[in-house]
């Protein structure tokens, strides 16, 4: 069989009732594009029917290869990860089902990757979702930007097609699961195209204030090399300047800061402590994800996997 040009990976949570119908104009969709394309299904722990849509999607659907299903909701980077293990595709097309992104938006991204670029990043025009959902993803946006080099406008939309080559350089698995702001950073050459956002059909985010915030600590560890830099660099420089001020304070006339008393050392020590104490915890972070590397927890378990290739295998189907 020739290679396919795309693999989309898409997730899936408690969609039972609109799977169907996303798959239907993402293969449209594709095939407009006119690129040869297979399809990939992750169930990432939903409490309803979606792996059961799922399995009559791989029977019925040519284009949908595989279909997987993790015992728990291991979250949108692990489920993607898992998919990742199945993909034969020069390049990866990421997407969630909840049709808060339109399939037809798909040409372009396409285009972008003919072009040549290794990573192509949807950005979402016209926001629909609530303000207490923007505002966490501009500051994680703006904190990414920062740490990764990467001027993307947004690191948070998940419509984005990703080289392949790019993707098995980082040997990803069950103990090592994808990083979407670290994948970017490694990036040569990457575009950026905008798509269309909607409200969700049904159901609601499973992205709440506290994966938000686990999210931007994991980012912050994970490119944390700028962090501990700059860190250093200003720490140095107001350090040198406090002992210049404390110093010359005799012999100054005029003074930036006030005269040196008891509460401007209280409050120099006081801040001095918390960038230790914040320091500190990034190296907590650290170790304690050298700890977890070390007994090798998976972030995610498959339960079962069906494959189109192994229901053709059955007398009967075709």
């Amino acid at each position: 069989m020739p290679q396919p040009y795309i693999s989309a990976v898409i997730t899936c949570l408690n969609e039972e009732n609109t799977i169907e119908d996303f798959i239907g104009s993402l293969v449209q969709a594709l095939e407009q594009t006119g690129v040869d394309f297979e399809i990939i299904l992750v169930n990432d722990g939903s409490t309803d029917r979606t792996f059961g849509v799922i399995e009559g999607l791989v029977s019925r659907q040519p284009r949908v290869r595989v279909g997987l299903d993790l015992m728990r909701n291991a979250g949108q980077a692990a489920a993607i990860t898992s998919g990742l293990d199945e993909v034969k595709g020069a390049y990866v097309l990421m997407m969630d089902s909840d049709f808060q992104l339109i399939p037809d938006d798909i040409g372009g991204l396409v285009t972008a990757a003919k072009a040549g670029a290794d990573v192509v990043n949807g950005y979402r025009l016209h926001r629909r979702d609530p303000l207490a959902r923007r505002l966490p993803s501009w500051l994680a946006n703006w904190v990414m930007r920062r740490l990764s080099g990467i001027h993307l406008r947004d690191f948070g939309c998940t419509f984005r097609l990703v080289n392949y080559r790019l993707i098995a350089a980082f040997r990803l698995g069950p103990e090592k699961v994808l990083s979407i702001p670290l994948l970017v950073s490694r990036a040569g050459r990457v575009a950026e195209v905008p798509v269309r956002h909607s409200t969700r059909r049904q159901g609601k985010s499973g992205w709440t204030f506290g994966k938000l915030w686990r999210y931007n600590a994991d980012n912050v560890v994970i490119l944390s090399e700028p962090v501990f830099q700059f860190t250093c660099l200003g720490s140095l420089v107001v350090a040198f300047l406090l002992v210049m001020r404390v110093a010359l304070d005799p012999l100054l006339h005029w003074s930036l800061l006030g005269p040196v008393s008891n509460g401007l050392i209280l409050n120099a020590v006081v801040a001095a402590a918390l960038v230790v104490v914040g320091l500190l915890c990034v190296v907590g972070e650290f170790v304690v994800r050298c700890h977890r590397s070390v007994l090798a927890r998976p972030a995610y378990v498959v339960r079962h996997r069906v494959s189109r290739d192994d229901i053709k295998a059955i007398p009967g189907h075709s």
